[in-house]
């Protein structure tokens, strides 16, 4: 009898979950296949963006394995090319990242740069998020090539080195 209640939430889950997974799906298809996202559509990213890494950062921290060497980081790449993928325009991508709150500015190199510093307590080591978009021109406008992205340690107290 239990196992089948857990069979049948299980279910019931899969019916909830599907429609999100398959919409998430799509808008990914979507921006990897050029077609515009409305402004609501990237805002919302953004957001999404910013929850996941917060949680992946808070997640790192608690078992321990977040970096604490200067310039030497995690990579969060995979998180953020499920809502940066290679192929969306790079004015979308500059726009999700902004929503998810990084400063975005252009490398010497020419890509897009985003960065946005960890919820740190005060007196305690700081970390970044970084996040590296490479461009690259097809059909008359310039998309994303590469993503790569890093949560690294920026700064550490005397008394913590």
């Amino acid at each position: 009898m239990l196992r089948r209640r857990f069979e049948l939430a299980a279910g019931f889950a899969m019916q909830a979950i599907a429609p999100a997974c398959l919409c998430a799906g799509l808008i990914g298809i979507a921006a990897a296949q050029g077609e515009a996202m409305s402004a609501e559509t990237l805002k919302q990213r953004g957001v999404q963006l910013h929850a996941e890494i917060d949680a992946t950062y808070q997640q790192l921290r608690a078992s321990k394995t977040l970096s604490d060497r200067v310039r030497q980081g995690n990579d969060v790449t995979d998180v953020v090319g499920k809502y940066i993928p290679v192929g969306i325009g790079l004015d979308e991508a500059q726009a999700i990242l902004r929503a998810a709150g990084c400063s975005v500015g252009t490398s010497h190199e020419g890509h897009l740069v985003g960065r946005s510093a960890m919820n740190d307590r005060m007196l305690d080591i700081k970390h970044t998020l970084e996040v590296d978009l490479a461009p690259q021109a097809s059909n008359g406008t310039r998309v994303v090539s590469e993503v790569h992205a890093t949560i690294f340690t920026k700064y550490v107290p005397k008394d913590l080195k």
